[in-house]
């Protein structure tokens, strides 16, 4: 698991991603658990995927599970894979 604060110009491929509130990400985000309290700029391709009230995205997210929670700004595309 990557706890993030800082920020990072690049693409990331992890086990899990935590961004901090004050973490930022331009580029690619892989992982199997994503959780977002800061801002990403590019796609995000994981398993399950949760955005907080302070989570800033402007990415295209294909995931399996998407947590949204009241407050979070999304622009881009939500490719979501339905239920089994």
């Amino acid at each position: 698991m990557v706890d993030l604060a800082g920020s990072l110009v690049g693409n990331i491929d992890v086990q899990g991603l935590v961004l901090q509130a004050e973490g930022r990400i331009q580029g690619h985000v892989h992982a199997p658990s994503v959780t977002i309290d800061g801002s990403i700029i590019g796609t995000i391709r994981a398993e399950s995927v949760v955005i907080s009230s302070t989570g800033r995205i402007k990415a295209d997210i294909l995931a399996d599970r998407l947590d949204l929670q009241s407050g979070a700004k999304i622009i881009g595309t939500l490719s979501i894979k339905p239920s089994a």
